[in-house]
Parts: C-alpha cells; sequence; structure tokens
C-alpha cells in the first residue's frame, strides 16, 4: 500500500501503516520539491531529501488501510485503476476507522462521513490512481 500523490502530510504528521507479516519492510521515497494537488500528469519536480523518520510498532491501534493525522485532520487513503474505484477504498477505510474508534455502525459512519469528510484527489495522471477521505480531528476525539 502506498500513500502518495499527496500533498497533505506536512511536518510532524504521524502516517499509520497495516502490517500484515512479521519482518515487513518499509520503503520511504520519491520526494518532490514542488507538486500540484494531485499529481496531474503524474509528474513533479523530483528532489534529493534529508528527513528524519520514527518507526515503531503500535500494538494499541491497528489499521488494515493506511492513515495519516495532521494537526488538525485524519486522513485514508485508496488506490485504484479508476478514481471512482480508488474513491470507495478510501471512503470503506475512514468507516471502518469510525467504526472501530467510535464503537459506532456502518450507518452512523456513512452519516458521518456524508456530514464531516471531504475527498480530495491523490493522484489523478494515471493508473493506479489515489484518493484520500479527511475529517477535523474533533470528529474522532482525537
Amino acid at each position: 500500500m502506498e500513500v502518495w500523490g499527496n500533498t497533505q502530510i506536512p511536518k510532524g504528521s504521524t502516517v499509520y501503516l497495516p502490517v500484515f507479516h512479521a519482518g515487513g519492510l518499509l520503503t520511504i521515497g520519491d520526494c518532490h520539491a514542488a507538486m500540484g494537488d494531485g499529481e496531474a500528469t503524474a509528474s513533479a519536480v523530483e528532489c534529493a531529501f534529508d528527513a528524519t523518520f520514527r518507526v515503531t510498532l503500535e500494538e494499541h491501534f491497528k489499521v488494515s488501510r493506511p492513515v495519516v493525522t495532521t494537526a488538525t485532520e485524519v486522513m485514508t487513503t485508496g488506490e485504484g485503476e479508476t478514481m471512482e474505484a480508488a474513491t470507495k477504498i478510501a471512503i470503506q477505510g475512514m468507516a471502518d476507522l469510525l467504526v472501530d474508534t467510535l464503537g459506532i455502525d456502518d450507518t452512523e459512519a456513512a452519516m458521518l462521513i456524508a456530514c464531516a469528510a471531504d475527498v480530495h484527489t491523490g493522484l489523478a495522471g494515471n493508473p493506479p490512481y489515489t484518493m484520500r477521505v479527511a475529517v477535523p480531528k474533533t470528529v474522532l476525539g482525537w
């Protein structure tokens, strides 16, 4: 799974990734000096980068899809051969997160997403397309 084509992961964000196998590998790369939201032509200004990452195994917080938290919001992502498929996966990821975190049912999660979530393009230039769904952290009580 990838969290790419996303201009909304600023310094200080936390990215939660699912772990499906012991000894799984993590790859980080493809940094951009500049990129429009949506990476419309599947290209940006590539650059070298220096960054510090802290990687921990969070036993208490399990996710089945990538989850990103920033200072103000929580995002889920999806990827697919169409933007519609990617959107469906990102929305389902948010619904699963709301159900797991808030203890609500699928219908309540759908209503909450309809009222509070913003859907944004991740990568629009070519498949696999990516989409993201974001809600304010306050929706989750974070």
